[in-house]
């Protein structure tokens, strides 16, 4: 058995670099309302409709204001709080059931919010400081098993379009 020995010295070893330059701006979400977040719709008998567009007897705007980036405003709602029976949620009214609808623009074109927790997009761009009204329209349920004021969560929720 023979044995080799090698040297590293008699060879060279060359590297190149190169460089990359990247670049990332920050998105900055977020919004505020100059409303007072409140609307009382009143007391409403079964299957009644009111809304809060401008020619209704409950004017009132609710003002979402867009202080970041360009954003997609969309809104949800979901179960009714009071009471001991909570009013869902949906397309069509019905026993403990309401419809919540909404609107963006004062030519008043309803679009229904349907099933609790589902968003549907208010605005797909809202431009960085401005705004997006918002008109209600609610149905009342057809029945219900209890006649106490319920409060309805409405959730508006601006997002990356």
């Amino acid at each position: 058995i023979k044995t080799a020995t090698v040297s590293t010295s008699n060879f060279s070893w060359a590297a190149t670099t190169g460089t990359i330059s990247a670049t990332v701006t920050a998105r900055n979400i977020s919004i505020s309302r100059t409303s007072n977040g409140t609307v009382a719709f009143g007391t409403l008998n079964l299957s009644a409709t009111t809304t809060t567009d401008p020619a209704s007897n409950i004017p009132d705007t609710e003002i979402f204001n867009n202080n970041g980036s360009q954003a997609t405003f969309s809104i949800a709602t979901g179960a009714t709080t009071g009471g001991s029976t909570a009013w869902n949620a949906g397309t069509l009214p019905g026993t403990d059931v309401y419809v919540l609808g909404f609107t963006t623009t004062t030519v008043v074109t309803w679009q229904d919010l349907g099933t609790n927790n589902t968003y549907e997009t208010a605005s797909s761009t809202v431009d960085a400081g401005t705004s997006l009204n918002i008109y209600l329209r609610l149905q009342a349920p057809s029945a219900s098993t209890e006649y106490v004021q319920k409060t309805i969560p409405i959730t508006v929720q601006a997002a990356q379009p």
